[in-house]
């Protein structure tokens, strides 16, 4: 269900927020410890891909969350690094050779 706080196993919790991306920084919740960064590609959505937004995100995060994305652009490590994450490239899933792994410091 959409807005309910699911635990899904002991001391892991879910909430699935229904809203447009942009209009997280709008909505008071707790410190987010794990951001699953799935959006299009950003010659499909450049907006999901740029400094303002993951500015955002930084903002919802706990100290030592981590941001997962399949992107592995530069642009994308550079922005992390910018705002204090602790990047780190990884071996992808099949079908895509990199990803990132950032820990917000």
């Amino acid at each position: 269900d959409w807005e309910k706080p699911v635990e899904i196993i002991s001391g892991f919790n879910l909430k699935k927020i229904e809203c447009d991306f942009f209009d997280l920084k709008d909505i008071e919740l707790p410190k987010i410890n794990l951001v699953y960064f799935d959006c299009f590609g950003a010659r499909v959505q450049p907006d999901l891909w740029e400094k303002p937004l993951f500015e955002m995100v930084s903002d919802k995060m706990a100290i030592n969350g981590l941001l997962t994305t399949y992107s592995s652009k530069g642009s994308v490590r550079r922005i992390l690094q910018e705002l204090n994450f602790k990047v780190e490239k990884k071996q992808g899933p099949p079908g895509k050779r990199e990803m990132i792994n950032a820990l917000k410091l």
